[in-house]
């Protein structure tokens, strides 16, 4: 797209690098952070300095054959000194190829003397020994590129005109999200649309309300607002040791964005560190014996029941209640006013289980083998129907 057709204040049409128009009664732009559309619109402004993020990126072709064997169906990230600058590199499995990717944000030491271009970054993560391994036999079939903006922008909605993914500013570089936020936005997009058309109405306001109560509504993209809101003032004043510490703790903390949802993004990987040790005899003891489960949940809470943990917990659900199918046991957490309170195992009422599944499964998930909404998915994870409403699983289940 290279222009805008607009008439009396609307958007409506693009023009198109070889002179032809198309018309539309709203224009859904998804063209990427460098959108024409969003430029032209007035919606995106200039970008320059410390919020925007420098990638380069390699294909390699691999097979779909080697890359199932290899990946699977999941999205691997890495942490390792000098393959990064304040962001993480990453390989994204496709059919045929795999996408490779690293740099870091735009400021004064993305490029020195022992970098002296992004290519080094990507120089040092080829060779780590176990990116070496899982690119093995691999062809570099293109290079490349990518800029991404670290900011929400003011507004993502003009009359005749709706923003999505990353043109809308719905993505956090940092911490790789984009994906699932173009997914959600784009399907909005067209529900604010449809609503518009059949009232006739195509107004900044009749589109941007019902975009925004959609979005809203939905519990990942609120979890979405919160961490963008704090990213970019919690990152690039760190050095790179620090937050690859800090992603670590994370990591062995169980997930950033539980840690971000209710604490906030730096201090949900402080407190990390913390619950990291609350939960590491508990992951190194499994599911094999419940008794033992419990005997080890009991001495790590009495250890770490201080504040560090209350403030972790604070803003969960009150009871946490798990049922493990195989051997029909109850796994209940009580939580009251955020404090930590012991373990107990009781019976309760089918529709009071949060979440069901067989031990197995809780391994898997808990050791990072298989995804929550891949578990879902494969009827091994059953979620208490409120709660499933409240992820909008059925909706992201459908895309």
């Amino acid at each position: 797209m290279t222009g805008l057709i607009e008439e009396n204040r609307y958007v409506r049409g693009v023009i198109t690098d070889i002179g032809e128009k198309f018309f539309s009664k709203v224009v859904i732009d998804a063209g990427g952070v460098n959108s024409v559309v969003g430029r032209k619109a007035g919606l995106i402004p200039k970008r320059k300095g410390t919020n925007m993020i420098l990638y380069t990126t390699l294909g390699v072709e691999l097979g779909e054959d080697v890359i199932n064997e290899r990946f699977g169906d999941c999205i691997e990230y890495y942490l390792a000194p000098g393959t990064q600058y304040k962001t993480w590199p990453w390989i994204f499995p496709k059919r045929d190829i795999v996408t490779v990717g690293t740099g870091g944000y735009m400021d004064k030491n993305l490029i020195t003397d022992k970098f002296p271009t992004v290519n080094k970054y990507m120089e040092n993560f080829l060779n780590l020994p176990i990116v070496k391994k899982k690119l093995e036999g691999g062809k570099i079939i293109s290079w490349g590129l990518h800029l991404e903006f670290d900011e929400e922008i003011e507004n993502r909605v003009k009359n005749g005109l709706i923003l999505t993914g990353e043109a809308g500013g719905f993505v956090i570089p940092f911490l790789g999200e984009g994906m699932v936020e173009a997914f959600f936005t784009g399907i909005y997009a067209v529900l604010a649309a449809a609503e518009a058309i059949n009232a006739g109405d195509f107004s900044e306001g009749k589109l941007s309300g019902k975009y925004r109560e959609l979005i809203d509504e939905n519990f990942f993209m609120q979890t979405f607002h919160h961490i963008a809101a704090v990213n970019k003032e919690a990152i690039p004043g760190k050095s790179d040791e620090e937050i690859t510490k800090m992603m670590q703790s994370v990591i062995l903390g169980g997930g950033f964005i539980s840690n971000a949802i209710h604490t906030k993004w730096v201090k949900g990987a402080e407190e990390a560190q913390a619950y990291s040790l609350f939960t590491v005899r508990t992951r190194e003891a499994g599911m094999a014996d419940m008794n033992e489960v419990m005997k080890v949940l009991e001495e790590q809470r009495g250890k770490y029941s201080d504040k560090r943990v209350a403030r972790h917990f604070k803003g969960w659900n009150k009871t946490l209640q798990y049922y493990f199918t195989d051997i029909d046991e109850y796994f209940v957490i009580e939580l009251i006013c955020g404090e930590p309170q012991p373990v107990e195992k009781k019976k309760l009422e089918n529709s009071d289980i949060m979440y069901s599944m067989d031990t197995d499964t809780f391994l898997k998930l808990n050791r990072g083998e298989i995804s929550g909404f891949k578990a879902y998915q494969q009827k091994k994870l059953k979620i208490k129907a409120a709660m499933a409403e409240i992820m909008k699983l059925k909706k992201l289940d459908k895309v």
